[in-house]
This record gives structure tokens, sequence and C-alpha cells, in this order.
């Protein structure tokens, strides 16, 4: 950038020439003197008359400009290249430091020029001491401003990007919370309905129980206490179902894999459904909240498969994706439109929506492939660990 001290010292040097075109002291060699010295700088220069009219132009200005010293030297500012510089702003400052000798500093030009495309300027502009010229120091600042408007678009556009990842996130937060809700409803109904019935006729029938043994009946009290023994063993198994479902020690101490396997080992037992598993590898997920997370959707799945999809027989296989692990689930079923997921009359539509969307919030991708009588793949792909500011929230909760 021109600074006030090249101005002044370029001030001194014209005043000098002035004197020496007065006393005819040798004029040629004082103008290529000048001439040298405005060349060294890296901004554009040019030396304009009392009409305005360019009397001089350094070598950096015609290469900024694209313009030759036959195309701008005694032509007026405003009549160069395609009138570009023909600015009212412009010629109005032009005209106080003419007029009134008013300099100007750090005026800021944008503008489409002819033939080198468009320019970001800094124009700075004094009126020469004693002398009816005008200095004029324009300074390119077209990388630094490009720079300047992609670094406020790339700020803008992160904004955005954090805004809706902050909106993911609550949304994320909302579902688990609802289905954290919804959970609670279903533990509720599971001991008000199961195994709270199952105690109060317990405790029915250790009444009567005690009422036989009062009255020497020994017989019909054995088998009065062999039927509490048998409720109280299915209290017990009862309990225990609740208890790994809810978080199944296996899901803490080993990986993604191994506790799918245990999965597929209980829902075979409970519900005659034959799983087979092949997994590359163990898949150890740090955050504990994705890895229940990832548990909950594959046991959403199998439970799609045990309601809908008429079939005893699925196959699960986990695959790594890079920094993430692909599950698909398999079956040979009834198969069904996979149009009708994101409709809300059929339960499991509804929890693949879920599913889906959950996994979008995460990076990840939920792909179904189906066809009436003709089976179900579905393909999960998840991170192996959360999302920046996800893993804040709790994920702990299942789907349902």
């Amino acid at each position: 950038m021109v600074d006030d001290h090249y101005m002044k010292s370029l001030n001194y040097l014209l005043r000098r020439y002035a004197a020496s075109e007065e006393n005819g002291l040798l004029l040629s060699h004082t103008n290529t003197f000048i001439a040298r010295i405005a060349d060294t700088v890296h901004e554009g220069l040019l030396i304009l008359d009392d009409a305005l009219i360019v009397q001089f132009a350094n070598r950096c200005f015609y290469e900024l400009f694209g313009l030759t010293p036959s195309q701008t030297i005694d032509c007026s500012l405003f009549e160069l290249g395609n009138r570009e510089w023909d600015i009212p702003e412009l010629r109005q400052l032009l005209d106080g430091v003419q007029s009134q000798n008013q300099a100007f500093a750090a005026y800021t030009l944008e503008q489409d020029f002819e033939g080198v495309g468009h320019r970001v300027l800094r124009l700075n502009a004094c009126r020469m001491d004693s002398l009816p010229l005008i200095l004029v120091a324009i300074e390119n600042i077209t990388e630094g401003s490009e720079t300047l408007s992609r670094l406020r678009e790339l700020n803008e556009t992160l904004e955005q990007r954090i805004e809706l990842r902050s909106e993911q996130v609550r949304t994320l937060s909302s579902q688990l919370a609802i289905a954290e809700r919804d959970e609670r409803h279903r533990i509720a109904h599971l001991l008000h309905d199961d195994l709270q019935q199952r105690l109060y006729s317990l405790l029915m029938q250790t009444t009567m129980l005690r009422q036989l043994l009062d009255h020497g009946q020994s017989e019909a009290a054995l088998q009065e206490a062999q039927d509490m023994e048998r409720m109280l063993l299915d209290c017990v198994e009862t309990s225990r179902n609740l208890s790994t479902d809810l978080s199944p020690p296996i899901l803490y101490d080993e990986g993604l894999s191994e506790a799918i396997a245990w999965l597929a080992t209980h829902m075979n037992e409970r519900y005659k459904l034959a799983i087979h598993v092949q997994a590359e590898a163990s898949f150890p997920v740090r955050d504990e909240g994705l890895l229940t997370m990832l548990y909950q959707m594959v046991r959403e799945l199998l439970f799609n498969v045990i309601k809908h999809a008429a079939t005893s027989r699925v196959n699960i296989n986990l695959a790594k994706a890079d920094a993430h692990v692909r599950i698909s689930i398999r079956d040979d079923g009834r198969g069904f439109d996979p149009g009708s997921v994101g409709s809300s009359q059929h339960n499991r539509n509804s929890g693949l929506v879920k599913i889906r969307h959950r996994l979008h919030l995460l990076g990840g991708s939920l792909k179904v492939e189906s066809a009436p009588n003709a089976g179900t793949h579905i393909t999960i792909v998840a991170p192996l660990h959360f999302p920046f500011g996800i893993h804040d929230f709790h994920a702990e909760m299942p789907l349902a």
C-alpha cells in the first residue's frame, strides 16, 4: 500500500521536476528518474492535471488494467477503457481534491474492467503541493477481498450447518425422550398386568394354603404349594427377561457382534426364531449410548420379523465399512411394499421410519429391500462413534 511517506516523497520529486522545468535543468533525466521510482511501486499510480487528464501512469497501472501508454496518456480518467472509471462518487471525490484540496484515502472501488475482469481497488488521492496536479494511488485488493468474501461464505455455511446439526440433536433428544416415556409405559403395563396380577394371585393362594393346612388337607395343600412354586418361577423368569431386555449385561462386557449373537440365542429361546449371525469382527463401540441404540435397532427389526414376516429363520451379517458398521438382516417371510415405509397405517412402517430418521441424525442410513411374498432385506449403516455433539444426549432408551 502506498503510504503517506511515499506520497510526500513523490510530491517532493515533482516539485523538483517543476523547478527543473522552470530552470531548464536536465528535464529528460529528471523525468526518467521519477518514472523509474514510480515503477518500483507495486500499486498503480496516476498523475492527473486539473482537467483530470492523465499525465503519467506507472508500469503497475498498465499491467493491472491491461492498457498501454497510447490508451492512457492525455486521456480523461473517465474515458479510460470502457469508461469503467466514470463513477459519480469518484467524480465527486476528485472534484474535492481539485477544487478544495481535500485529499481522500481508502476509497473502495469495485468494478468489472474490460479485458481484465473483476477488480476491487483501494484509492488514495491528493493534490501535489503548489502544482496543478493530482496524484492517485491505486491498490489492488481483489484477492484479499475475495478471500474475505469466501471466509464470510464459509462462516455463514458453518453457522448454518451448526444450526442444522443443533436442530438434529434437539430432534434426536426429543425422540429419545419420547422413546423413554413409551418404554416406561410398557414396563408399567407389564408390571401391573403381569407381575402384579401374579403376585396378587400368589397372595390369595397363600391364604388358601393356610386354610388347607388348618383343615388337615395335606394333599390339596401340597398341590397348591406346587402351583405357587411354578407361578413364582414364572415371576422370576418375567423379571429376568425384563431386566435383560432393558440392559443385557453382555452389551457392555463384549462388542456389538457378541451382543447380537446373545440376542439371537435369547430370541430363539423365547420366540423359536432361528437366527444365524455372521460377523467379520467384534465391533467394539466405545460409546455405550450408541451401542445400546444399535442393539435396540436390531432388536426392533427382529421383533418386526416375529410380528409380521411369518417365518422362523433370519440371517444377520455384520461387516465393517470404513468407520461404519454395516448390519444386514434378511428373512424369507411374506415381505411387504417398501414404498409404504413412512405410512402411519402399519406399526412395522412406523418403526422403520423411526430407525431411518435416527440413523440419518447419526450420519448413517437404512436401506429396505422387500416385496410381497419375497422376503425382506434390511441394511443398517451406522458410525462406530457418535458424531460431535450428539454423544452428550442419553441414548439408552429403546425404540418402542
